[in-house]
């Protein structure tokens, strides 16, 4: 799991997914299904100019 601002993102590697859950309300906002068993990720977040 990774935290980034209001979101944390949670894997499933028995499923092979990764689901974004709002932190404040505990709500799966999305899952996505990944090509790959996860093992690490990060998360990075920024602006562009």
């Amino acid at each position: 799991m990774q935290v980034s601002g209001d979101h944390a993102y949670v894997t499933d590697a028995a499923r092979q997914k990764l689901h974004v859950v709002e932190i404040a309300s505990g709500t799966v906002m999305d899952s996505f299904e990944l090509p790959h068993t996860p093992n690490e990720f990060v998360v990075v977040s920024g602006r562009t100019r």
